[in-house]
């Protein structure tokens, strides 16, 4: 059955909705944003860490440096909609791999610092 283009809007507000729902059940401290043990609470509640394919902890941790954008140890709502929505895409097997990064990890086992490697190896390349 094809979903009309208003009915596909409709259920992606109804996801967004209980998503962020959820996010402010689990920001225990009214913060506005979830820390690592705040998110790993709600991860478990929710059955997600038992339904990631890849190893949970590792994940969690790789998705929260990743989105955690700013470098604060906590994530905003913006910052966790990537982490959710990586969690989810592992859980269907749509995992986005990132073999570039994982080889520049090496610098000191920083992703972020490894990017910036990275970048500015790309950008001494075109010079």
């Amino acid at each position: 059955k094809q979903v009309s283009y208003i009915e596909a809007l409709r259920i992606a507000e109804e996801r967004e909705a209980r998503v962020k729902s959820n996010f402010v059940k689990y920001d225990l401290d009214k913060s506005g944003t979830v820390d690592m043990d705040e998110l790993m609470v709600m991860l478990e509640d929710l059955g997600l860490l038992a339904k990631l394919r890849t190893n949970s902890k590792d994940f969690v941790r790789d998705m929260f440096v990743k989105y955690d954008v700013n470098g604060d140890g906590e994530l905003s709502w913006e910052e966790y909609t990537g982490l959710y929505n990586a969690a989810i895409d592992d859980i269907l097997g749509r995992r986005k791999k990132e073999p570039e990064l994982k080889k520049h990890a090496k610098y000191d086992g920083n992703i972020q610092e490894a990017r910036r490697r990275l970048a500015m190896e790309r950008a001494a390349q075109k010079a």
